[in-house]
């Protein structure tokens, strides 16, 4: 037979300690390079190597934890990241963010300004705005094709508009 106290008292759930924000250090050991329409680097967070994959705009980022198949998904706009501190720690986001948002903020501040272009059509990376050589070759080659199609819809040409292309 089970017995039950008469006087149980309800449990209080004992209060939280407040969370101490995140710190620590920082560095690249491989600076971000432009590959196609992305930047990528090596960046140490307190000792531990992350492959880095900086997106457009540096929007986000992706990194990658050395030797691991672990991967973190980081809003650099929104201040989120997928990592389960900053998951499960909902006042994560009024400090600031988990430490990978914030080791990542930082290191991206300390790199030189630099202003990276994107081709207008495949979005590959190009010195200046504008088109990458490839499709400004494609462009100047279709160029009279174009021209002779636009003619013809304006009603300034007869027939079907002939071009080599």
């Amino acid at each position: 037979m089970t017995t039950v106290a008469k006087d149980a008292r309800p449990v209080k759930p004992r209060p939280r300690k407040p969370l101490p924000p995140v710190s620590g250090k920082c560095r690249w050991l491989i600076e971000p390079i432009p590959v196609a329409d992305f930047e990528t680097g090596v960046l140490s967070i307190n000792g531990v190597e992350y492959t880095v994959t900086v997106g457009p705009e540096r929007a986000g980022a992706r990194l990658t934890k050395a030797g691991t198949t672990t991967v973190y998904h980081v809003d650099l706009v929104g201040g989120g990241c997928d990592c389960a501190d900053s998951q499960y720690r909902e006042e994560r986001q009024s400090q600031g963010g988990c430490k990978h948002r914030k080791a990542l903020v930082a290191a991206l501040a300390a790199l030189p300004r630099q202003k990276h272009h994107a081709c207008n059509h495949c979005q590959c990376h190009v010195e200046g705005p504008g088109l990458c050589d490839r499709c400004r070759a494609v462009e100047e080659e279709h160029a009279g094709y174009h021209e002779a199609c636009e003619m013809e819809a304006a009603g300034l040409i007869d027939g079907p508009a002939d071009a080599d292309w």
